[in-house]
């Protein structure tokens, strides 16, 4: 049997900083959605740049 199924997880209270820089990320996550729902429309269509883009990095990573 393996020893990692006896083992109880550490769970450790974030940091203050863990804690305010998540909900910095969280507030930059939300504010770019609502900000691609918003220039959703007046974004140019660039339909047959991103394809050949996506081919070159699909072939160079």
């Amino acid at each position: 049997m393996s020893n990692s199924a006896e083992q109880s997880n550490i769970i450790s209270p974030k940091t203050k900083s863990e804690s305010v820089w998540d909900v910095f990320g969280y507030l930059f996550y939300i504010g770019s959605i609502i900000f691609l729902i918003a220039a959703w429309g007046t974004l140019p269509d660039f339909g047959l740049f991103i394809i050949l883009f996506m081919q070159f990095l699909e072939r160079h990573p």
